[in-house]
């Protein structure tokens, strides 16, 4: 049996909103996420926005400025997670899965308006590991992540408790560019 518990939000808070799962048939399934690996996916922000607020020097594509801290989107959240449960349950690592289902899908499934860049991993046992040795250490992931037009985000995480995966981990950050006003 799985309980999960979270503070009750204010009714009028814009911020509880946006990082709310949005009602629509691909979140039925991630809704109810271990509390573990909702930490894990938090950890894996924090990490980012630290990355953004410090800047980097990302190789051959050159130094990116620090770029203020993202704000979690449920839409991007229920669509990353969603992903990871994908590429554990089909053993697969890639963007698209191999019933063909691709990341504009996903996104359009939960209603994001904006442009999307996904990043994966599949392996990095915690936050720091898939953020410091994996994204970060990649020159397209490394400037992806500083982007300033990158406003929202989502992190979906599936931990080692899912049997016969050729990965015990599989992580999936959505950085979106929504229209301007939203």
């Amino acid at each position: 049996m799985l309980v999960v518990g979270c503070a009750e939000a204010e009714p009028d808070d814009p911020a509880a909103d946006r990082a709310a799962l949005p009602e629509v048939a691909l979140c039925d399934d991630v809704r109810d996420w271990p509390a573990a690996w909702e930490r894990d996916e938090l950890a894996a922000i924090e990490r980012i926005d630290a990355h953004r607020e410090r800047g980097a020097d990302c190789g051959t594509k050159g130094r990116g400025s620090s770029a203020p801290a993202l704000r979690r989107s449920g839409a991007l959240t229920c669509a990353a997670r969603a992903h990871a449960v994908a590429m554990a349950e089909q053993a697969h690592v890639g963007h698209t899965t191999p019933d063909e289902i691709d990341t504009t899908s996903r996104v359009d499934a939960v209603e994001y308006e904006g442009a999307v860049i996904e990043h994966f991993a599949a392996g990095p046992q915690t936050a720091e590991e898939v953020v410091e040795g994996v994204w970060r250490v990649s020159d397209a992931h490394c400037i992806d992540l500083l982007a300033p037009d990158h406003i929202d985000v989502g992190v979906g995480f599936v931990g080692d408790t899912m049997e016969g995966t050729p990965y015990a981990t599989y992580w999936v950050v959505l950085l979106g560019d929504p229209p301007r006003g939203g």
